[in-house]
């Protein structure tokens, strides 16, 4: 059975217009917008940005961060480490995020739809910003050049190292315990959580790790070129509803993470059409050629 109600967390004002479509009554002379076919009770919830946020690339600027986020009291924070080695901008917007009051409507929302069974209900949270406060983050493709020569890199390291990198990047630990928290109330009540981002590293090994460390339910849906509206439709566990089986963030790679825009036809048919077409080329360009006399 396919989700019914929903709601849906994100701060891009032209993610949330993808899920709308404006509806022109001509006998009236005028027009309005409504809630794309499949998403009626769908509820947008705008999480509110700065626009451009701030790039703190100096030691300072970096170290006020920690501050904010109440981790100058662990200076040891192995994220913040990184990128001191890596030298690079963090792009923090104190703006952002999701809030108390965001929660609120959320719940009001659903307490609309009590009679709806809670497993066919879902949440959509959009990464950058929304759940987190920070544009992005820094991969771990380059740890072991920074700490494979001094100390081994095990697992006990990199749950630290991910623990570390939630709590920079969700502004401080109150705030990671407040959206750990949601989810797990979510959880409980047997909704189905996506990831719809724009990440570039999503559906990597290093975002999909990190998404598990903060809590293993969600399904991860990577956007490219298409709106997130299409990118959720194609996404195989949301078309088939709760009756699906895709692997969330603690199972495995999810199919959606791939470019939806071949998704539905695949890569292997692309190139096929391709060497079809070129054989016929091929075909046109021998039956052309003028052909010469026997033994001239």
């Amino acid at each position: 059975m396919p989700f019914t109600v929903g709601v849906y967390f994100e701060n891009s004002a032209a993610d949330r217009q993808s899920f709308k479509q404006s509806t022109c009554l001509s006998w009236l002379g005028s027009c309005f917008e409504e809630m794309a076919a499949g998403f009626e009770h769908l509820n947008i919830i705008e999480i509110p940005d700065s626009g451009d946020c701030r790039i703190l690339s100096t030691e300072k600027e970096r170290t006020e961060l920690q501050r904010v986020c109440g981790l100058d009291l662990d200076p040891e924070n192995e994220y913040m480490r990184f990128i001191k080695y890596r030298n690079k901008g963090i792009c923090w917007d104190p703006k952002s995020g999701i809030r108390e009051d965001h929660i609120d409507r959320m719940n009001a929302h659903f307490r609309l739809y009590k009679d709806v069974p809670a497993t066919d209900t879902y949440v959509v949270f959009d990464w950058d910003r929304t759940l987190t406060k920070i544009e992005g983050f820094t991969p771990t493709s380059e740890l072991a050049m920074w700490r494979g020569f001094v100390m081994q890199i095990d697992d006990e390291y990199l749950t630290k190292f991910r623990e570390d990198t939630l709590l920079v990047l969700f502004g401080g630990p109150e705030r990671l315990r407040f959206i750990r928290g949601v989810i797990a109330s979510l959880v409980d009540q047997r909704r189905t959580l996506f990831i719809v981002t724009r990440n570039p590293h999503c559906g990597g090994d290093a975002f999909r790790a990190l998404v598990q460390r903060l809590h293993p339910s969600f399904h991860i849906v990577c956007a490219r070129r298409d709106s997130k509206k299409e990118t959720l439709e194609a996404a195989p566990f949301f078309a088939r509803g709760h009756n699906g089986h895709a692997k969330m963030a603690g199972g495995g790679r999810n199919p959606a993470t791939r470019h939806t825009k071949y998704k539905k036809r695949g890569l292997g048919h692309n190139r096929t059409r391709v060497a079809r077409k070129k054989q016929r080329k091929m075909a046109r360009g021998r039956r052309a050629m003028p052909t010469s006399p026997i033994g001239s």
